[in-house]
């Protein structure tokens, strides 16, 4: 995770962005103005590193939902199962905004997660 802090540079020598690489296997030529966790990104970059922690994030809240109302529903707490669900609507609806934001800035990886969001956590009967 990254210290939350974006460092803008202010520099004379124009450096590239340090992204390793595109799909296609090229490297981003466009100048680098953001320093962020400890690489030199450019704007585009550095937006969608950002959202890419924030998609990681919300998928471990989902995962911790499902793990407490599989728990809750073992123990016949019916109550809390259904406080669970509407708290996984909610970060579902969350995590679709930012997968969204992901797909605008041009990130392929945003496309599979979206098609793994639509089936949603099941939780057992």
């Amino acid at each position: 995770m990254s210290d939350r802090r974006i460092y803008y540079q202010h520099t004379r020598n124009q450096s590239s962005c340090e992204v390793e690489g595109t799909l296609e296997g090229e490297h981003c030529e466009e100048r680098a103005e953001v320093r962020l966790d400890g690489l030199l990104l450019c704007e585009r970059h550095a937006a969608q590193l950002r959202l890419e922690e924030q998609v990681s994030c919300w998928e471990a809240i989902l995962l911790h939902i499902d793990l407490w109302a599989g728990a809750a529903l073992g123990r016949g707490r019916e109550d809390v199962v259904m406080l669970l669900e509407a708290e996984q609507e909610r970060v579902t609806l969350a995590l679709g905004r930012v997968l969204e934001d992901l797909e605008r800035c041009g990130s392929d990886g945003a496309r599979g997660r979206r098609a793994i969001l639509t089936y949603g956590i099941r939780y057992p009967s």
